[in-house]
């Protein structure tokens, strides 16, 4: 167990791991901070900077992580530069990273508009208009429909939020060939939006003290966690296997359920503020959560 510290208090929104475990990155106080080296807790790189504070994730091979709100920054650690891109003009963007090529996905949306929003591959080796690979327009609801690699990153998925009619509102589970941005097979209802497990099997969303777990295969049914304490939950992660699903509540504890139960498997307490935000390495054998008060815990995980 190692406890992380950013120098100052703040509220630990986003936590990821680099492709090698051996790195951590976290934004907190539209800050980021950096730690290559995860035995020894150093801290490398402190970039200022409220664009950059958003959901931050590596490279496929590590060398640069990326991150933003509507500019999007490829910083480079070890040389301290940034390269920014803005791919639509007075938008937010959602996007991911591929795990396996120099690929970056990238939506746009407009909160408060309801109107086409766009859906762009980049290599991420070069951030020029000339680096856009395609484009996608859809005539969809604004919310923020995040796109996520499924593992190889042959096919990304997103959940995506429609009104088909006034008053209705409906969510489904869409796949994509990454190649062309074409769909593939037929979009599949869910009950809620949110985080989609890494094996494509599972939606889930924190909704105040219960975490809500939608299936996407039609014929299982969906079920809801709910705090033992009526705290609400702050944030979830599933592990890398889809087995398990952590989360984060509004008190000082992490907890890990197992998806196809919703049963508790293992609860952790730790006095270092209240927890905010989850997240696993890649390979699954370290999880981090960081709190309210400017600290991250990183531990073995053993399931």
């Amino acid at each position: 167990m190692l406890v992380l510290e950013l120098g100052c208090k703040g509220l630990i929104d986003h936590l990821a791991f680099s492709p090698n475990g051996r790195a951590l990155v976290a934004t907190a106080n539209d800050e980021v901070v950096l730690w290559s080296a995860l035995k020894t807790g150093h801290r490398v790189e402190w970039v200022s900077g409220g664009k950059f504070a958003l959901r931050p994730r590596f490279s496929a091979n590590g060398r640069w992580i990326f991150g933003g709100l509507s500019t999007l920054l490829r910083f480079d650690p070890k040389a301290g530069t940034s390269v920014a891109f803005e791919p639509w003009a007075d938008s937010g963007v959602e996007f991911d990273v591929s795990p396996t090529k120099p690929l970056l996905l990238v939506t746009r949306f407009e909160v408060g508009k309801r109107d086409l929003t766009e859906l762009a591959l980049w290599r991420a080796t070069d951030l020029s208009p000339a680096g856009k690979v395609w484009q996608r327009a859809f005539d969809e609801s604004p919310y923020r429909n995040v796109p996520q690699f499924l593992p190889g990153g042959k096919r990304f998925a997103r959940v995506e939020a429609r009104w088909p009619a006034k008053g209705s509102f409906e969510c489904h589970v869409v796949v994509y060939d990454t190649a062309t941005g074409e769909p593939v097979g037929k979009p599949v209802r869910v009950a809620h939006r949110g985080v989609l497990s890494p094996d494509g099997r599972w939606v889930a969303e924190c909704d105040g003290t219960a975490v809500n777990l939608c299936p996407v295969d039609p014929a299982k049914k969906a079920g809801s966690i709910r705090s033992s304490n009526r705290k609400h939950f702050t944030g979830v992660a599933f592990h890398p296997s889809g087995k398990y699903l952590a989360a984060t509540s509004n008190d000082t504890t992490v907890r890990l359920y197992a998806v196809d139960t919703g049963h508790e498997v293992q609860a952790f307490t730790w006095d270092i503020g209240r927890m905010r935000s989850i997240a696993f390495s890649p390979d699954g054998t370290l999880a981090a959560a960081g709190s309210d008060k400017g600290k991250v815990i990183v531990w073995d995980v053993d399931v």
